[in-house]
């Protein structure tokens, strides 16, 4: 799922490296949620996937979890709401 995940950002025009030829948005999103699925101890992505409304909902604003949300500019709730918006895709 996170190859899909990771074509999927790439399709939607997000970056994938930087100017500097760095890895950019589509590395760092995935890397983000792998963080969620360890942190939580979910085990695979699609663990994730089956409760990621209720993810979403804690790292988001006034969630449980919203300050390891708003990390490295807010990357974190991004990057899970950039997986919600692809599990409706798929």
């Amino acid at each position: 799922m996170e190859e899909k995940f990771k074509n999927w950002l790439i399709q939607e025009s997000y970056r994938e490296f930087s100017q500097k030829r760095n890895p950019s948005t589509v590395y760092d999103y995935c890397k983000r949620v792998s963080m969620v699925i360890e942190n939580e101890k979910l085990g695979s992505w699609e663990k994730l996937a089956d409760n990621i409304g209720y993810y979403v909902k804690i790292y988001g604003p006034d969630g449980a979890k919203e300050k390891e949300g708003e990390k490295s500019h807010r990357s974190v709730i991004n990057a899970l709401r950039a997986f919600e918006r692809f599990l409706k895709t798929v």
